[in-house]
């Protein structure tokens, strides 16, 4: 995690955020639906996220909306997440 590379991804990340105001923070994002109703709303550019929710664009007439790769600075990678799956007994 001390690695130069990893500091200058992080410093990268942090100055999206909070030098260059690329994002909205917590409170307007929260204020807004969260960074879906962000987008929704048409004040992001982009949102990121998985296709399970893209139906929910089409919810919204007066949106146009694509997919597209997800924008990177030196090398695409592949970005990967996992949700918590809940079974009941």
């Amino acid at each position: 995690m001390n690695t130069p590379k990893v500091i200058e991804t992080l410093q990268f990340l942090a100055d999206l955020k909070l030098k260059h105001k690329v994002a909205p923070d917590a409170g307007q994002a929260k204020e807004l639906g969260g960074s879906e109703g962000v987008f929704k709303s048409q004040r992001a550019a982009m949102y990121i996220g998985g296709v399970s929710r893209s139906y929910r664009f089409a919810e919204v007439p007066e949106l146009e909306w694509d997919i597209a790769p997800i924008p990177y600075r030196t090398a695409k990678v592949s970005r990967v997440w996992s949700n918590l799956w809940v079974v009941p007994k």
